[in-house]
């Protein structure tokens, strides 16, 4: 039968095991009072004692890294400088590249920026001018409202017709487009000068008593149509398949400002 040692407490930090087979007793003395004894075995006289120490203290120790250690460049090797040189100068050169581009598509925006202000420079005296132009056609355009005029013409009038038989061919052209009843409104009809005196056509200038009139007999001629000389002048036949053409007088003013308006509108596009 085996006698376990018996264990005594000497002092707060140490045990004392002691044995009959032990001539001595064995004292352990522990480092944290948080120490404590796995096991005791006893065999042919010898005593082995297995200890474990403080897990926090040997979990602190273990989970704990340590601090990067950051080397003096000047106790490097001269590999070493020359590696960390290469490396500041390849990124030295990345950001100047980096750099370089962005300069170069600020200078692009700015070549841009400098030809938009160029362009509206541009459109903004075009835009003076054109102003310029509608300005003096509002003036035109109101001093013709200010000056109706109670004119038309009557124009293809062979230039062999007598000019005492005007009012005569004025009169059948006004019963021709159901206008009879305006013939008491006819103040005067004259002959105008042609531009070409070789042509074989003339026109005649009539006068009516208000514009009210005038544009009553242009509605009617617009609403009839076409005036063959066949059906006014059938004595003509030379010039039987000739049309007359019943327009309204415009002053040299407005013909002109019609003119204008008529050769914009083709080079727009419009007809």
């Amino acid at each position: 039968m085996t006698t376990l040692p018996q264990v005594t407490t000497s002092s707060t930090n140490s045990f004392t095991f002691s044995s009959p087979q032990c001539s001595a007793p064995f004292t352990t003395f522990c480092s944290s009072l948080t120490a404590v004894m796995s096991s005791i075995t006893v065999a042919g006289g010898s005593t082995t004692i297995f200890s474990s120490q403080s897990i926090g203290a040997s979990s602190s120790r273990q989970i704990r890294p340590e601090p990067p250690v950051d080397i003096p460049f000047g106790t490097l090797s001269q590999d070493a400088k020359l590696d960390k040189l290469f490396e500041a100068i390849s990124f030295i050169t990345v950001q100047n590249r980096n750099l370089q581009s962005s300069i170069d598509n600020l200078w692009t925006m700015i070549g841009e920026h400098e030809t938009r202000l160029n362009d509206l420079e541009s459109n903004l005296s075009h835009a003076h001018v054109e102003m310029e132009k509608l300005r003096i056609y509002i003036d035109k355009m109101s001093f013709c409202s200010r000056q109706q005029t109670t004119e038309f013409t009557v124009s293809g009038i062979p230039s062999s017709l007598p000019e005492s038989e005007n009012d005569q061919v004025v009169g059948t052209v006004l019963t021709c487009i159901g206008a009879q009843r305006f013939l008491s409104d006819i103040i005067r009809v004259r002959q105008l000068k042609p531009k070409d005196a070789s042509s074989e056509f003339r026109t005649l200038l009539v006068v009516c008593k208000s514009s009210v009139v005038r544009d009553e007999i242009v509605r009617l001629k617009i609403l009839k149509g076409d005036i063959p000389i066949a059906d006014i002048l059938p004595t003509y036949r030379s010039v039987a398949q000739r049309k007359l053409y019943l327009i309204e007088w415009l002053p040299q003013v407005t013909f002109t400002l019609l003119q204008e308006v008529r050769t914009k509108a083709r080079t727009c596009g419009f007809e």
